[in-house]
C-alpha cells in the first residue's frame, strides 16, 4: 500500500504536486553538507587555496635544498654602540 501525498507550491492548491514518500530517494546528510558547499563557488576558491598552501608547505622541503649559513664568530659585528643602538649589519 504506498500512500501519495500533497505537496502544495506557491502557487497554491492549483499547483500542487502529488509525491509519493515511500519511493522517494532519500539523501544522506554528508551529501547534503556537500552539495550547500559546492554549490558556494566562493566557499570552493577557498577551499582550494587552502589545499595548495598545506601542500606547498609540505611539498616545500623535498623540492628546496636547505639552507646553510657559516658563521665566523671572530667576524662579528659589534653589538650595540652609542652611535649604533639597534646593532650594525656590517662585518
Amino acid at each position: 500500500m504506498t500512500a501519495t501525498n500533497t505537496i502544495l507550491t506557491p502557487d497554491g492548491a492549483a499547483g500542487a504536486v502529488g509525491v509519493d514518500f515511500e519511493t522517494t530517494k532519500e539523501i544522506g546528510f554528508y551529501r547534503l553538507v556537500w552539495r550547500r558547499f559546492y554549490s558556494r563557488k566562493v566557499a570552493v576558491v577557498g577551499a582550494v587555496v587552502l589545499l595548495i598552501l598545506a601542500l606547498a608547505c609540505y611539498a616545500g622541503p623535498i623540492f628546496l635544498p636547505p639552507v646553510t649559513v657559516d658563521l665566523n664568530s671572530t667576524d662579528l659585528a659589534p653589538f650595540t654602540s652609542y652611535h649604533h643602538i639597534l646593532g650594525t649589519d656590517d662585518a
